[in-house]
């Protein structure tokens, strides 16, 4: 079984959550074959390990950071994630992809919205 990880900040504010997790209902939509998760790195549950535990039926899990550039959460948190990933779930095989914000389609659908308001 497959599974996604979408990998957000977090927050305090419980509304903060509302958009990452219409994100991750519309990837359920169009891959309803996968096991498809959020995470987060701060303030809030669950965390990296915590969804990877609860995807434990998966034997592949692609990680998606939702990140608009590539500072320290990329630099440090998600690779810490990695290292996590190679020592305590060897079993399942990991990809963890560039921050979704760099993807092209995600640039001209932001842009494509902003542009239209």
């Amino acid at each position: 079984m497959h599974g996604i990880l979408v990998v957000a900040h977090g927050a305090q504010d419980p509304n903060w959550h509302k958009p990452i997790e219409f994100i991750v209902d519309r990837i359920r939509e169009l891959r309803p074959d996968s096991v498809v998760r959020a995470c987060y790195i701060e303030h809030t549950h669950p965390s990296f390990r915590e969804a990877v535990r609860d995807m434990s039926a998966c034997t592949y899990i692609k990680v998606c950071p939702l990140f608009f550039g590539d500072g320290s959460h990329m630099k440090r948190d998600v690779e810490a994630m990695r290292s996590i990933a190679q020592r305590e779930f060897v079993e399942i095989e990991f990809q963890f992809v560039e921050s979704l914000a760099r993807d092209d389609r995600v640039v001209d659908a932001l842009a494509a919205t902003a542009a239209d308001q």
